[in-house]
């Protein structure tokens, strides 16, 4: 029963709303792509919520803010395979803390900035 419960307690936690763990600004020249949480397809940033931000700015250049603790390693790949494939130029600035997982993000962009 008190599994139940907690099952219950997780999920309604998923649902509930609160900040997007990755948002974004675009301008006509540049769009800004916040990653600042971490990355886990269930519970944070996701691979599914990059690609979605970065369809549609192909002609723009991206700077991509990080402020995460890493996460899942198969995410952050899938994402980092998302950012490579763009066309455009990605710039990576580190925000905060760019530890684990989110260090693939970092890596797959055109350039970094600390």
């Amino acid at each position: 029963m008190k599994l139940n419960k907690l099952m219950q307690l997780l999920k309604d936690n998923a649902r509930a709303e609160g900040p997007a763990p990755i948002r974004m600004d675009a301008s006509a020249t540049d769009a800004h792509i916040y990653i600042d949480d971490v990355i886990d397809s269930y519970w944070g940033a996701s691979a599914k919520a990059l690609t979605t931000a970065l369809a549609g700015q192909q002609d723009k250049t991206v700077h991509m803010h990080i402020n995460s603790p890493g996460g899942d390693v198969f995410e952050a790949r899938a994402m980092a395979a998302a950012v490579v494939a763009h066309p455009g130029q990605v710039i990576a600035h580190i925000d905060g803390i760019c530890a684990s997982a989110a260090t693939y993000l970092a890596l797959a962009c055109n350039q970094v900035r600390m």
